[in-house]
């Protein structure tokens, strides 16, 4: 059992909470790659435009890569 809990890593996402700092760090990255003038707008937008097409590729469970988003996300600057 120890070689498995050895290489097992646990990642808890906390995007289901509304206290969640997940959320928040994502947005604050994009925040600060944001072009516009009113960087927290940006990046608010850009967050919904996420899970929007995260939630098309939620039923077919879908992997998403940079090269398979649409072309308005794939101007932003790359943050991860």
């Amino acid at each position: 059992m120890w070689p498995f809990l050895r290489v097992l890593y646990v990642l808890f996402l906390d995007l289901g909470t509304e206290a969640g700092q997940t959320e928040a760090q994502v947005k604050t990255l994009l925040a600060h790659t944001a072009k516009e003038h009113d960087k927290l707008e940006a990046a608010v937008a850009t967050w919904n435009r996420l899970l929007e097409e995260a939630s098309r590729g939620m039923p077919s469970a879908r992997s998403f890569r940079y090269e398979d988003l649409p072309e308005d996300l794939t101007d932003l600057p790359q943050v991860f």
